[in-house]
């Protein structure tokens, strides 16, 4: 159980990853007659350990930013994932998300979507950019708005040309 939470706390691994791994490599060494522990008693602790350790959530969208670059959510597989911030003069806010291997180098934008029902209550639209490569779509860019304005959108394609750019 203990290498279980110890595991938790220092790997990005599933939970039921490092069980099972750890599993194996106990079953090895331990007696038939020894403690067994279910996977349920591991998650329950981890779980309230793991809960205590997450970032408390911002409560203004300003402060997502913020809240965001210093954790560990910013990158995604040891890559940078949170690209920053636009910020229009009335107060509005987005949050751009790309990592590097969705910024394709020759592709020509295809179109935009956007979902609500999924976002936190801070944010009122999920816009995901889709490039099209070699006939078919795929997504290059997330970026969470609080409002639909004009200038929040120049923003994120502005962002987006500089980061392809890069």
């Amino acid at each position: 159980m203990n290498r279980c939470r110890k595991r938790d706390a220092e790997e990005e691994l599933n939970l039921r990853q490092i069980f099972d791994e750890v599993c194996r490599t106990v079953c090895r060494t331990v007696d038939a007659g020894g403690n067994d522990v279910s996977f349920a008693t591991i998650e329950s602790s981890t779980y309230n350990r793991s809960r205590t350790a997450m970032p408390s959530l911002p409560t203004d969208p300003r402060d997502a930013d913020a809240a965001i670059t210093g954790s560990r959510f910013a990158s995604l597989e040891y890559a940078p994932f949170h690209r920053g911030s636009v910020n229009s003069g009335d107060g509005d806010t987005t949050l751009i998300f790309a990592s590097d291997g969705q910024l394709l180098r020759s592709c020509r934008l295809v179109y935009g979507d956007a979902t609500f029902r999924v976002l936190p209550s801070l944010f009122y639209q999920l816009f995901t950019v889709f490039v099209q490569h070699t006939d078919h779509s795929f997504p290059v860019l997330y970026a969470v708005v609080t409002r639909k304005t004009t200038a929040l959108y120049q923003g994120v394609f502005e962002e987006l040309h500089a980061l392809i750019l890069q």
